[in-house]
């Protein structure tokens, strides 16, 4: 898939968001990503987003709403897996910035979500 991704705009950074577990499948929650939703987070799915280089805030709202900073890298691909807990009425999805080796090998047995 690597090469039908156009190329990193300058100054931006691509940003995979994936959730490698299939628990929790049936929850598909919001990624919001500085205050912007940029996509959805699915069991065994993945979507990518260009942002600006820097320190950026992503969350997750299911029952709560579960955040973490990230830092994006200009012209390199970043990744987020997302872990899934048990909730009290939902389960809750907490993201985490990987490094690219673990990304790149959690990422493979996710689909691209449409």
């Amino acid at each position: 898939m690597k090469s039908t991704l156009p190329p990193i705009a300058k100054g931006k950074g691509r940003v995979f968001v994936y959730r490698p577990s299939s628990f929790g499948f049936a929850i598909k929650a919001p990624v919001i990503i500085d205050n912007q939703e940029v996509g959805t987070s699915r069991g065994r799915g993945f979507f990518d987003t260009d942002q600006p280089a820097g320190t950026r805030q992503i969350s997750i709202k299911t029952e709560w709403d579960h955040g973490n900073s990230i830092n994006v890298i200009a012209g390199k691909p970043n990744f987020v897996g997302c872990s899934v807990t048990p909730g009290v009425l939902m389960a809750h999805i907490l993201p985490n910035q990987v490094d690219e080796a673990t990304g790149e090998s959690e990422i493979q047995d996710c689909k691209l979500a449409e």
